[in-house]
């Protein structure tokens, strides 16, 4: 659909669903807030150079949304859960053929 080629490549949607700004290959945080800070009215996200507080504010924006820590457990699980059931199909066949 938006023809990703590319991995990482990240996008911000408004949140009426409009893609804003597409991001591709491995981009540095201060590009994304300062692009952020061009794209979204009001974002006023301090820039990241030079203060390690800074770069905390924007990693405690990301893990106070909802909707990123549930994308990042489902990445995390994911695999987990392939593995477990691939296990459990491989040792109910071998019970089968028994």
């Amino acid at each position: 659909m938006f023809s990703i080629s590319v991995l990482p490549t990240s996008a911000l949607f408004s949140p009426e669903g409009y893609l804003l700004k597409m991001w591709v290959g491995l981009t540095k945080l201060s590009k994304f807030i300062n692009d952020l800070n061009y794209e979204v009215p009001n974002a006023n996200i301090p820039p990241t150079e030079g203060s390690n507080h800074k770069i905390s504010f924007a990693i405690n924006s990301l893990i106070s949304n909802p909707l990123f820590i549930i994308t990042a457990l489902v990445i995390l699980i994911s695999p987990i859960t392939i593995h477990i059931f691939s296990k459990v199909k491989k040792k109910n066949l071998a019970i089968i053929h028994q």
